[in-house]
């Protein structure tokens, strides 16, 4: 008995049925994947008040939006998404502090002081960071890095309420940010390996568990201190 011709078949059906499946499956995947960018949609969450009065005698008690055509989870998309840049090593944005105190550089006082605008952590943004400073991975490693939301989200304060104003010009002053980052990561480097800065510094990263050892730390802390060094010399 020939049992080849209906063996034949069926093989040939599977194969059939496999080729019509496979669009369908990736157009699934893809429509899955375009919907997962727009799920976070708690802008309101991430918006975070400025109670107290900083050094520009500015405060705010809550935040507002403009009604621009697009709704909460467009925003948390575009304030959050990777375009590719690499400032620093993500971890040591998130552990470095500030020159002259012992309060995280991300400190929301901090940030908003260049008039950045401070977030609170929400699914697509687990940390925290600013609106623009997003994570970015390359080559298997992580950075943070600046988006277009970073300078074009604005913000104008009247009568305690900060109005958002995604796309428009932001009030940053990001040559006193990178000024102030540089000086920030140097004097970290040069506190030297007995110094309480240095030692905090490497122990937080090392924690993060990116990093498997303090001369990896240190070797890359000394590669980003020069080359922030050099962004801040040939842009001043």
């Amino acid at each position: 008995m020939n049992t080849r011709m209906p063996l034949a078949r069926t093989t040939l059906r599977k194969l059939l049925w496999l080729v019509l499946a496979l669009p369908v499956l990736l157009v699934g995947a893809g429509y899955a994947a375009y919907k997962a960018q727009y799920w976070d949609d708690k802008r309101d969450v991430a918006a975070i008040p400025m109670p107290v009065t900083d050094a520009l005698g500015e405060s705010y008690q809550k935040v507002e939006y403009l009604e621009q055509g697009w709704g909460p989870a467009q925003s948390v998309w575009f304030y959050n998404i990777t375009q590719g840049s690499d400032l620093m090593p993500y971890d040591f944005f998130l552990a470095l502090r500030q020159e002259n105190s012992d309060k995280l550089f991300r400190d929301n006082a901090n940030i908003n002081a260049y008039r950045y605008l401070p977030q609170a952590p929400t699914h697509h943004n687990p940390d925290g960071l600013p609106v623009g400073f997003v994570l970015d991975r390359y080559k298997g490693k992580n950075y943070v890095g600046l988006t277009c939301a970073a300078c074009h989200t604005g913000q104008l304060i009247h009568k305690n309420v900060a109005y958002r104003i995604d796309g428009g010009p932001a009030a940053s002053d990001m040559e006193r940010f990178m000024l102030d980052l540089s000086r920030t990561l140097r004097s970290t480097l040069t506190s030297g390996p007995q110094g309480p800065r240095y030692q905090t510094f490497v122990k937080d990263v090392l924690a993060r568990g990116h990093y498997k050892t303090e001369k990896e730390v240190f070797d890359d802390l000394a590669t980003f201190n020069k080359r922030l060094e050099a962004y801040t010399f040939y842009n001043e």
